[in-house]
Order: C-alpha cells, then sequence, then structure tokens
C-alpha cells in the first residue's frame, strides 16, 4: 500500500541479518517475540553504524503511557499499540519524517 515495498523478518535474528545488507526507511517491530524481543532488537540495531538512525516504531499490545515510555528509552522513535491501523501507521511514520526534517 501507498508505494511501500515491506521486507518482512519472521524473528529478530532475521531481522538483525537483513540489516547488514539492506537499507530501511522504517523499522517496525513488534516488542513480543521469542528468543529476542524487540527491545534487545532496537538496542542491536542503534549499536550498528548501518542501522542505528533507521526510524523505529514499537508495536505491542500494551498501551499505557509507560509502555511508550519504555519504548522510547530503549531506543524506538514512537509506539504503537495493537490493533494497528494503516492511518495510525502512516501518521506516526509522518511524524518522524518531520521531526527528521528539522
Amino acid at each position: 500500500m501507498e508505494g511501500s515495498i515491506l521486507t518482512v523478518a519472521s524473528n529478530a535474528q532475521q531481522a538483525l541479518e537483513l540489516a547488514e545488507s539492506g537499507t530501511f526507511d522504517l523499522v517496525l517491530s513488534d516488542l513480543a517475540m521469542p528468543d529476542m524481543d524487540g527491545f534487545q532488537l532496537i538496542a542491536e540495531l542503534r549499536r550498528r553504524p548501518r542501522s542505528a538512525g533507521w526510524p523505529a516504531i514499537a508495536v505491542s499490545g500494551f498501551g499505557r503511557a509507560d509502555d511508550a515510555a519504555r519504548a522510547r528509552a530503549a531506543g524506538f522513535d514512537a509506539h504503537l499499540s495493537k490493533p494497528l491501523s494503516i492511518d495510525e501507521l502512516q501518521e506516526a511514520y509522518a511524524r518522524l519524517l518531520a521531526a527528521a526534517g528539522s
């Protein structure tokens, strides 16, 4: 949709492997994953020069203010709650782009 090209990783390790060779405009990650959760994934992406600056949005089933604050403190640029709508995602991404441009 909207002309996007998606690359899907089924787990955090696969996402890290894709990050080694790809360049991405946005990382969208669930926080609850087996083996390595979204917090660990974003920490690793932020440590790597190639992916350190990629905008990243956390997605979770928890929508409390402290959940969003924890995601931002971990290195995500935004937090969205499930169920996620395309409109919410587009708005969050637009805010990230606007913030990066200023």
